[in-house]
């Protein structure tokens, strides 16, 4: 029977529940959702917008807006098998009927619809279709004079979400409002339902972007696992005030931990998170973040407060923090970094990872930057909190209050290349030498380049002046020091063709020489020895501050090779050598001055030899004692993002030697298992393990990570365990377990 389309001119009305859209509210970076942990607390339950891949009702596979009319397009297209109008203003269509509204379809295999009284009666197959959600049910009425409807024994989907349910009956109570009578969801498919959210009656509101759930329960394997009485969750992308969802683990610092954020959505640009925090060994206390964000500037104050601390006498404990990152006109920049601490063993008592375990030193920063392409100018105020009580007050970092910097670049000027680099800075440290230095450099060089090599001759003056104060008598309290310096850099290249393959070899030589200065009257306030490198045979200073100018009379010969293919870099393997024509007089306090001719040869080497390998290796080898210095290589095989194994080697002849080996490898389609194995093979101790498992079903994730690192005290170490449960589609409970092995596994990718 032929298909007859029919437009009317009706105005079209809502039939249908308002969707429910695939995202959580949520402010940036941080998923918003919240529970109740145990009986009797409310919470707040939303749903996320994680993919699953679990089959559910049939995907209807439409867009945004599966009707194909506009959004205020006024009309009803409507097309069936067949079409009977009766004398009573009936319309009855049959098989394969299909009504298309604004942003809306309705199909059934038949509809009676009541132009007079405005009603339509759907039966076989019922189907409501929109962009955020299906629903399916063998009969319906709608009534569109008022825009309701009720719909019994209805299964629906949420369509980003990839979240299905059933419902007793849905109520259509007008154009926004929408209410669930007994009604259930999951992600999972129909034949195992490992975890269902159910509620005696679910509300949702378009128009506010919210819902409201009654006596609803989660159920993880069938065992109940939270429970509310009542919920509130958010129904679009709009950011909700509300719980977030608990975070509990378990550390040797803290004990049993149990934390219930809650986010407060200030503004559109303003929110907060206030997180109660328990931990059995410590006590109660409170962490709390306030977040801004502005056209020209971004920025997160924190304050975490632990008012008495079980473990330290009923101390008081305490972090604070600011971060800021403005810029407030096109070229400027400005930054903030402000951090403090009660006391010096804060981070060792409550970090998670072993780089907040060391911190020494607090920093205190404010930044304002101007940047043009030719002019940059930094004025900068920095000071310090120095957390590590064994550190020495003469060897603590001094205050720069303020410090001054400018550079000008001015390249192809007159064939030249024209430069200064400025610094005037006050330092200052109680008890201490003090002084306003001021420090300038202008320099100008010569490019002279070709296809087969270049030569840069430059030629530079650096003076330094210093004002001290709080000098011993006798000892001068005003110096001038200054000196030319004269540097040429110049290689050339060569390659040739191997097939598809070529080689390039590149021989690189640098001249500098700068005479020798009497600086031994300068304390030093930011300066010391560089660590020698492949790369800082080719700068000109050996030292990391003005006030040390190393003299020089040193030519360095190097040489490069590469290997290319289609554009590619196989690999990279570089070495060489400084040959010095006088001693290094100019010294640290303390140091001898330095006589050998032959500075520690380099070796770098990189390779990628297929797009899973790659590798890096370095060598330092003193020729005079025969010798490795330092040394350290890495190795990468990376198939996807869910098989990678890193194995790495650093050796210093001065300091340490250790073993880092980090894997994540997927077992099976659902297990992941990783890895990390970092060791000190001098002293025949671990500095960090992990080990964990992940299992990853169609619609939930679980994973356990168990650590161990070492603390600030000789022999202590830190021990904790995470577990994490994701339910796809509705958000996590637990700690999370999935950065902390994406921090510690390069290259593993979280997908959740």
């Amino acid at each position: 029977m032929k298909r007859i389309p029919v437009l009317t001119g009706q105005s079209a009305r809502s039939v249908h529940p308002h969707p429910v859209h695939g995202r959580v509210s949520q402010r940036p970076a941080r998923r918003s959702a919240a529970a109740l942990f145990g009986l009797g607390l409310a919470c707040w339950l939303p749903v996320s917008g994680l993919a699953a891949s679990c089959p559910a009702l049939p995907n209807p596979a439409v867009p945004d807006t599966p009707s194909g009319l506009a959004a205020d397009d006024p009309r009803i297209r409507i097309s069936a098998d067949l079409a009977e109008m009766f004398i009573d203003r009936t319309l009855r269509l049959e098989g394969h009927v299909r009504i298309e509204q604004a942003g809306r379809v309705l199909e059934a295999g038949q509809v009676d619809y009541d132009l007079a009284g405005e009603r339509a009666h759907l039966r076989g197959g019922v189907r409501i279709l929109t962009g955020a959600y299906a629903v399916e049910a063998p009969e319906t009425e709608i009534r569109l004079a008022d825009e309701t409807a009720e719909i019994p024994a209805a299964r629906f989907r949420l369509q980003q979400q990839d979240l299905r349910g059933m419902a007793e009956q849905i109520r259509v109570l007008d154009r926004d409002r929408l209410q669930l009578e007994r009604a259930s969801l999951t992600s999972c498919p129909p034949q195992r339902e490992d975890w269902l959210l159910s509620a005696r009656d679910i509300h949702l509101d378009q128009q506010s972007g919210r819902g409201t759930a009654r006596h609803a329960l989660l159920r993880f394997m069938r065992v109940p696992i939270l429970y509310t009485p009542w919920i509130d969750f958010p129904i679009d992308d709009r950011r909700k005030t509300g719980f977030l969802y608990p975070e509990f683990g378990s550390s040797s610092q803290r004990g049993a931990e149990l934390a219930v954020p809650w986010y407060w959505n200030i503004a559109p640009n303003y929110d907060a998170t206030l997180t109660p925090r328990y931990m059995s060994h410590r006590g109660a206390g409170l962490d709390t973040e306030f977040r801004y964000l502005h056209r020209h500037n971004t920025g997160k104050l924190q304050f975490d407060w632990l008012p008495r601390d079980r473990a330290r006498d009923g101390t008081e404990r305490w972090y604070g923090g600011w971060r800021h990152d403005g810029h407030p006109l096109a070229r400027l920049r400005s930054r903030v970094v402000l951090d403090a601490a009660s006391d010096s063993d804060y981070f060792n008592d409550f970090a998670t990872n072993l780089a907040l375990a060391s911190t020494s030193h607090l920093q205190r920063l404010g930044e304002l930057e101007y940047r043009d392409p030719h002019i940059s100018a930094l004025l900068r105020v920095e000071s310090f909190q120095t957390l590590d009580q064994s550190i020495a007050a003469s060897a603590r970092p001094y205050q720069r209050l303020p410090q001054l910097r400018l550079g000008l670049d001015y390249p192809n000027r007159l064939g030249l290349d024209w430069s200064l680099d400025g610094e005037w800075v006050h330092y200052w440290r109680e008890n201490s030498v003090t002084t306003r230095r001021l420090d300038l450099t202008p320099r100008v060089s010569l490019p002279l380049q070709r296809p087969w090599g270049y030569a840069r001759p430059s030629l530079a003056w650096r003076m330094t002046q210093y004002q001290l104060d709080n000098r011993n008598p006798g000892e001068p309290t005003a110096i001038t020091r200054a000196l030319p310096v004269f540097a040429l850099d110049g290689g050339l290249y060569f390659d040739r063709l191997d097939g598809r393959h070529r080689q390039t070899l590149e021989p690189r030589i640098y001249y500098l020489y700068k005479p020798y200065r009497d600086q031994t009257d300068i304390p030093l306030f930011d300066t010391g020895l560089a660590s020698f490198s492949f790369g800082q045979m080719f700068r000109p200073e050996r030292f990391t501050g003005p006030d040390r100018v190393g003299d020089a009379n040193q030519l360095t010969l190097a040489l490069t090779s590469r290997w290319l293919t289609s554009g590619r870099e196989l690999g990279r393997i570089s070495g060489g050598i400084v040959r010095y024509f006088d001693s290094r007089r100019v010294t640290l306090p303390g140091a001898l001055p330095e006589t050998d001719t032959l500075s520690d040869a380099a070796l770098e080497l990189s390779l990628t030899p297929h797009p899973m390998w790659r590798g890096n290796a370095s060598l330092l080898w003193n020729p005079g004692r025969e010798e490795t210095v330092r040394s350290s290589f890495g190795v990468q095989y990376r198939r996807d993002g869910q098989r990678v194994i890193n194995l790495g080697y650093r050796y210093d002849r001065d300091n340490f030697e250790q073993t880092d080996l980090s894997a994540a490898w997927k077992l099976t389609p659902a297990w992941l298992a990783v890895a990390r194995w970092n060791h000190s093979l001098r002293d025949d101790s671990d500095i960090e393990t992990l080990a964990g498992l992940e299992y990853d079903s169609c619609c939930w994730r679980l994973r356990m990570v168990a650590r161990r690192f070492v603390g600030t005290t000789p022999g202590e170490y830190h021990t904790g365990v995470q577990l994490q449960l994701v339910l796809k589609g509705l958000g996590a409970l637990g700690d999370r377990a999935d950065r902390t092995i994406q921090r510690e596994i390069p290259g593993l990718e979280i997908n959740d």
